[in-house]
């Protein structure tokens, strides 16, 4: 089997969510191809830091070009295709005479289409109607992502293979060898701090989150702890840097821009708490890094956080800013809490594996290959 990749998530110079998804799958998905070719499809060559080298797939870069996926990439695919290709991001070629699978992350747009911009919300509601429906099989990330692809999409639970995404080694290591990827001077960061890590969008509720910290700063003035925000600029961002400057706590609460993936082992684990009270996630891969670092989490109650966390987080409310302090206060304030959500974090993350991911991924494109050829 010949299985095309579109790589170019892998690919990017600021790897996050979809980026680590398809980074990581594509990781562990390499050494178990055997005799399978995994054929990647890139707009540049490989960068530094790129999950595969140049032995273990075959490279097709095309030049980049605007609306790469409709014209370069379809055209490459309809030239020379592929017995399947996997689009990881959702974005499908028209027209393509392959087999297709489609992993969804999340239909967030949908139900919260106030925290996109408008042109990036219809961008992704035409991807999804579209994919979804050429798809000859879809990959969901959590049960609360098929869920709403039956919900909204009406796409049949059979068409659906759960595959939850995993986790690196390099949160589970050890404080010593953490140490080697210590995190650089300029980051100043306090001694002690409550964590968030994720792209700054609206739908990451982080001002609500800013509202807990005052609020936990006010009834609990004891307590050393600031709140450090690490992550890129996504979009409509500007109300939560607001919100920061104008909170009396302004000086505690500080921006740390895009942290490398190399540095964020050792930013979690020097947390005290990870923080991620998102209105919605597909799966929040964030949650099970902190996890692997020992690093006690309070999570949403809703969406795939529950699912993802199960008993090893403190689930709030996001929509509560009281419900939110509470949490982060239970957690820093009871040391014996702390300890023992810091080890049964440790256990939770240990049932999430890309390895995994990665056999049921390429286990149900083989099924789809072997049943497409037994058609003819």
């Amino acid at each position: 089997m010949i299985l095309g990749v579109d790589a170019r998530a892998a690919n990017a110079e600021r790897r996050a969510g979809t980026g680590t998804y398809c980074c990581e799958l594509l990781r562990a998905l390499a050494p178990l191809c055997g005799v399978h070719t995994l054929r990647l499809y890139l707009d540049a060559p490989p960068r530094a830091g790129f999950p595969i080298g140049e032995g273990q797939a075959e490279f097709r870069i095309l030049p980049p070009a605007w609306g790469w996926t409709q014209r370069a990439l379809r055209a490459e695919l309809r030239r020379e295709p592929p017995d399947v290709f996997l689009a990881p991001t959702m974005q499908v070629p028209f027209g393509v005479p392959c087999l297709v699978a489609v992993t969804v992350h999340d239909l967030a747009f949908f139900d919260f289409g106030r925290y996109f911009t408008w042109g990036g919300r219809l961008r992704s509601i035409v991807q999804a109607r579209y994919a979804t429906r050429r798809a000859d099989h879809i990959f969901a990330v959590s049960e609360s992502a098929r869920d709403e692809l039956t919900r909204i999409l009406r796409v049949p639970r059979e068409r659906i293979t759960v595959t939850p995404h995993g986790v690196s080694a390099a949160f589970s290591s050890a404080p010593d060898e953490l140490a080697q990827c210590a995190l650089p001077s300029t980051y100043a960061l306090p001694e002690r701090y409550i964590l968030y890590v994720g792209r700054l969008q609206p739908r990451k509720n982080i001002e609500r989150l800013i509202n807990a910290f005052e609020i936990l700063r006010r009834s609990h003035p004891d307590l050393p702890h600031d709140l450090v925000i690490a992550g890129d600029k996504g979009w409509l961002y500007d109300q939560i840097f607001l919100k920061a400057q104008a909170s009396v706590f302004a000086d505690r609460i500080h921006f740390l821009g895009f942290v490398p993936a190399e540095l964020l082992p050792n930013l979690m684990q020097r947390a005290d708490v990870f923080a991620l009270v998102s209105l919605w996630e597909g799966f929040g891969i964030p949650v099970i890094e902190a996890m692997a670092c020992g690093t006690a989490v309070v999570a949403s109650n809703c969406s795939s956080l529950p699912e993802v966390a199960g008993d090893a987080a403190v689930l709030v409310d996001p929509y509560s800013v009281e419900a939110i302090a509470a949490g982060l206060a239970a957690v820093l304030t009871q040391e014996q809490f702390r300890a023992d959500l810091s080890t049964r974090g440790r256990e939770r993350a240990r049932n999430f594996s890309w390895r995994t991911a990665a056999e049921r991924t390429l286990e149900v494109l083989l099924r789809l290959a072997e049943s497409s050829e037994a058609k003819y």
